[in-house]
């Protein structure tokens, strides 16, 4: 039997026993078949699946064989394939038209199955040809485009990285990497898809894994299947679908200095043919990798004459950089970047400790600066590097470290190196300073390509380090200097800040913290003279024994020295004003300033400090002045609290109006009560309301509770006021409210009268938080505004009251009243808007005959208004809205107030219930008069305008709409007796579709088309 993998032939044929046929057929000849019936389905087919042959039948249903050979040759998108067509017609017009639509040959059946075979194996062996050339084109573009890329470019990375795709592409590889080797010992790594090995990672590799062995062997080499090969190293097995690799060296002049390796997913990938054009490229590419790394090594020694040439530029230059008077951490970034630019140092770090009251700084550059900073704190230079540093200092200036070195001492054994985000790497220690003081520390992490640091680079360290410690000594003399500028300065910000808006409180915590961080006091604190005791009121710090807002007692002789100088100075612990037993370093004197006014000593300025010397006369006589403008800032400070308190009280005066405008039933008169005392600052507030002849209380709102309980009679209480809107009470008041006042022993009162449109409405009482309370000017206005808020809510209550009761009267007109209770309690009820509803029309029949026989009065009393009256009764049984009567009929709605899902179901029962309650009135009226009278009714269903609509003079709740109009045509239609409703209402019926008799299509007024309508009967 010949090999199963001859080929893929797709068979098309719509006649299944035909296509099993040949499958059998082609099968035991060694092929491999897949089967369709149809063109479609071999389109959609080939999309998907390129066949080696096609196999075609011309006559297919739908597209025939040959529109789908010519639908295949016209798409680019489809691969060229052999297609043989077969056809029952021999005849010549068949053939040609096969053969101009791009078949390459046809059979005719019956057909032999040795010349079936013959014919493939033709065409097999044509499909491997044209797809051998396209592969050797396709390969020599490769390599052209791979020539292009090694020739338009010296940069190795840039070679490397377009390479690695071009290979991959060429070899039809998952993944391709090239490793290159140098003198240097540091390899140069490339991977199409964009991983990274670390240098250890490429080392490893190349000692036992693939590349290493094809680097030794030097000759290419293929692996079926890494499973079987422990030569494969994978970085992580877990995730490694490697199966086949193809690896080959890369050679120049006898000398490997790099490999070029691919891989695949699936085993026995990679043939010979892949192994010679990885190998032709290979042999392309390494003139190319040496001409890049030689240009390479020329750019960096250039590089490396021009850093040299830069050192000495920077070393001439850094020490005008450094001359100037910049903050000491910009200085040490200035004297770390220059480093860094001259000798190239990858990571550079200059520290300065903390001396006397100067804090530590540090300069950083190169990479990773966050985590450089991070890792090397002050904490941990002087526990690990300060030790070493001050043992070797007499014998060598600088310190070096190499990576992974291990100190004998444990105390000192915390160098960080290998540790997280930092590689491991040669550290060298240069100190700043002199053994007696050391300043600082600066830190260089070594370049790649130095073993050991060669004498050059320590000796220009050691002069940037000279540069350094003079720019360290001259940055702190300067900043001495600086602090004393500051110091004056402090008096011109005072002044400045003064100027601004600020409460007391605000101001005494500015000036405390401006006052140390200007001197630098370990403790800053302010006293404020209170009923004639000093209270501790703002400080820098947490003073356990001396709270805030209390008493301290300040030694009176202490007092009487202030009157006459301008400062107290003491350094015994025993006459502090404060106690200090909180602060480290510990206070050792203590400097007292007064705050004067005409009205004597106001205030206290307190500060303590560590150093006694520190407190000299010139920071004496600052501190005096400061006292000047802080007793000034007071001053303003007091007087922005007031305005302050006074904004505050209009914004609550504000919350009230709008609590008292937008309530749309009563205000919340007891939340409003308590607003009105927290404005006062008063414990007690009351409303009290009088009716509208002021002959008596209506109602009283107390806040909290009440605690006026026994008010006098309303004519007496009125009889007590003045003609003043607002009158302050007291209990001395010869009057009957004093009196009241003296029983429920309250000392005064602010009474405001509520007066609108010339109506008192009542009156506003505030209880004052003591008894000594001054009622100033702008509470009497705010007060009155109130009064007047409180009488236009109360007027308006009252008007909207009215209002109420007219919308009621008016509902009742059209609906039953406890539908118009509940509109009414749900609000926004008679604004214009769509919904859908039902409209019924009633109209007597016989009426006119009636009218014209009997007396006017007769028409009206015994028959109109008896009819309206049980129909009225009826409707509103079922929740309708009568919206108007119309002479001796009516017309009501369903759903336009509140609509329901039942609406069409309630409009037919009210209609049948009308017309059972009319056959009554119908007997006793034919009886009574002798004229037959009867009911029609018309109703429609569909979408209306409801709602208040006319003029402002008049406006009539109604609704507007074609469904109106269609329910009125239908009523005039109606006979005696007769329910007539519309389609679309027949159809949103569900309890009633049994009652419901199809009438004959009618034409309305205004319709177009004829309108089905719909009988309604009685139940059975």
């Amino acid at each position: 039997m010949p090999d199963a993998s001859n080929g893929h032939v797709l068979i098309v044929e719509d006649d299944l026993s035909i296509s099993r046929m040949f499958q059998l057929l082609l099968r035991d000849a060694g092929y491999r078949v897949s089967l369709t019936n149809s063109s479609e389905e071999a389109l959609q087919f080939v999309r998907v699946i390129t066949p080696d042959i096609i196999l075609l039948d011309i006559s297919l249903p739908g597209m025939n064989g040959v529109d789908l050979t010519r639908h295949l040759r016209s798409n680019p998108a489809i691969p060229f394939i052999p297609i043989i067509q077969i056809t029952a017609l021999g005849d010549l017009r068949t053939k040609v038209a096969a053969l101009d639509a791009g078949a390459d040959d046809i059979l005719v059946k019956p057909i032999e199955l040795s010349e079936l075979l013959a014919r493939l194996r033709v065409m097999m062996r044509l499909q491997k040809n044209r797809r051998g050339l396209e592969e050797s084109t396709r390969q020599m573009h490769i390599l052209y485009a791979i020539s292009q890329t090694l020739n338009s470019s010296l940069d190795i990375n840039s070679i490397l990285r377009d390479l690695v795709l071009q290979l991959a592409n060429a070899l039809g590889a998952i993944r391709t990497s090239i490793i290159l080797v140098n003198d240097h010992n540091t390899p140069f790594y490339a991977s199409s898809v964009k991983e990274t090995l670390n240098t250890a990672s490429i080392q490893r590799v190349i000692r036992d894994g693939v590349a290493g062995w094809v680097m030794r062997a030097m000759k290419p080499l293929i692996i079926s299947d890494t499973a079987r090969d422990p030569r494969w190293i994978s970085m992580d097995r877990r995730i490694d679908t490697t199966r086949s690799i193809l690896s080959v060296p890369l050679i120049h002049q006898g000398i490997v200095i790099g490999v070029i390796t691919a891989a695949h997913t699936r085993i026995n990938y990679f043939t010979q043919d892949q192994l010679e054009l990885a190998q032709n490229i290979g042999n392309q590419s390494v003139t190319a990798f040496t001409h890049a790394q030689l240009f390479q090594t020329t750019v960096q020694q250039k590089g490396l004459l021009e850093r040299r040439s830069q050192m000495l530029e920077e070393l001439l230059n850094v020490g005008e950089r450094l001359s100037l008077n910049l903050p000491l951490h910009e200085v040490l970034n200035e004297l770390a970047q220059a480093i860094h630019r001259s000798l190239g140092f990858r990571q550079v770090i200059i520290h300065v400790f903390e001396i006397d009251d100067v804090e530590s700084a540090q300069g950083v550059a190169g990479v990773q600066r966050e985590q450089i900073q991070q890792l090397w704190t002050n904490e941990k230079i002087q526990q690990s590097i300060i030790p070493l540093l001050r043992e070797r200092f007499r014998m060598s200036r600088s310190y070096f470290v190499p990576s992974g070195y291990t100190l004998d001492d444990e105390e000192t054994n915390h160098l960080p190196f290998g540790a997280t985000g930092i590689r491991q790497a040669d550290y060298l220690f240069v100190p700043l300073g002199s053994p007696q003081q050391l300043l600082g520390l600066m830190i260089v992490d070594l370049p790649n390509n130095l073993i050991t640091p060669d004498l050059a680079t320590i000796q220009a360290l050691e002069v940037f380090a000279n540069h350094g410690t003079t720019a360290v000594n001259n940055n702190r003399l300067f900043a001495r200097e600086h602090t004393r500028a500051n110091q004056l300065q402090l008096l011109v910000e005072l002044g400045r800040n003064f100027a601004e808006l600020m409460t007391p409180d605000q101001l005494l915590r500015l000036v405390t913290s401006l006052v140390r961080h200007s001197f630098g006091f370990n403790s800053v604190a302010i006293l404020l003279k209170q009923q004639n005791q000093f209270m501790l009121r703002a400080g820098t710090h947490n003073f356990a024994h001396n709270p805030y807002n209390q008493y301290l007692n300040i030694e009176p002789y202490i007092l009487e020295a202030l009157e006459h100088y301008q400062s107290w100075l003491s350094s015994d612990v025993t006459q502090f004003c404060l106690d200090y037993q909180w602060a480290d370093p510990q206070i050792v004197a203590e400097l007292i300033v007064p705050l004067h006014t005409h009205e004597g000593i106001q205030g206290l300025l307190v500060v303590g400090h560590s150093d006694l010397s520190a407190l000299d006369g010139l920071t004496q006589s600052i501190l005096g002045a400061v006292a000047v403008q802080l007793t000034v800032g007071l001053d303003n400070a007091k007087l922005f609290l007031r305005e302050q308190e006074y904004i505050q009280q209009l914004n609550q005066v504000n919350e009230i109006a709008l609590q008292l405008t937008s309530a749309s039933s009563e205000p919340p008169f007891h939340e409003i009560m308590q607003q009105v005392a927290a404005i006062f600052q008063a414990p007690q507030s009351m409303l009290v309301l009088i009716d509208h002849d002021q002959r008596q209380i209506t109602k009283s709102i107390a806040y909290p509770l009440p605690w006026l309980d026994q008010l006098p009679v309303l004519p007496e209480f009125l009889a007590s006021l003045d003609e003043s809107r607002v009158q302050l009470f007291k209990q001395q008041h010869d009057s009957a409210l004093g009196h009241a006042l003296r029983q429920a022993e309250i000392n005064m009162v602010v009474i405001a009268q509520l007066y609108s449109a010339e109506r008192l409405q009542g009156l506003l009482l505030i209880k004052p938080a003591d008894d000594h309370y001054i009622w100033r000017s702008n509470e009497n206005n705010l007060l009155q505004t109130l009064a007047t808020l409180f009488a236009q809510a109360l007027e308006n209550q009252q008007l909207q009251a009215q209002r109420l009761e007219r919308l009621r009267a008016d509902l009742q007109r059209y609906m039953a009243p406890p539908l118009v209770e509940q509109l009414l309690s749900e609000g926004g009820f008679g604004e214009p808007s769509e919904r859908d509803i039902v409209v019924l029309f009633a109209d007597l029949r016989g009426f006119t005959a009636l009218s014209e026989n009997l007396a006017p009065q007769v028409v009206v009393k015994q028959i109109l208004n008896r009819f309206f009256d049980e129909m009225t009764a009826v409707l509103y049984r079922y929740d309708a809205i009568i919206d108007k009567f119309l002479g001796d009929g009516l017309m009501a709605v369903f759903g336009s107030v509140r609509a329901l899902p039942n609406d069409p179901e309630r409009a037919i029962n009210a209609a049948i219930d009308m017309q059972q309650t009319f056959a009554s009135l119908q007997t006793e009226w034919q009886a009574s008069f002798g004229y037959p009278i009867g009911l029609g009714i018309g109703m429609s269903w569909g979408r209306a305008v409801v709602g208040n609509i006319g003029s402002a003079q008049r406006m009539d709740y109604t609704v507007i709409g074609d469904v109106v109009n269609t329910a009125s045509r239908l009523v005039a239609i109606a006979e005696a007796g007769q329910i007539i409703i519309t389609q679309p209402l027949a159809q949103r019926l569900q309890q009633h579709q049994a009652q419901l008799d199809q009438l004959e299509p009618v034409q309305l007024k205004g319709k177009r088309e004829l309108q089905t309508i719909y009988s309604v009967r009685k139940a059975e």
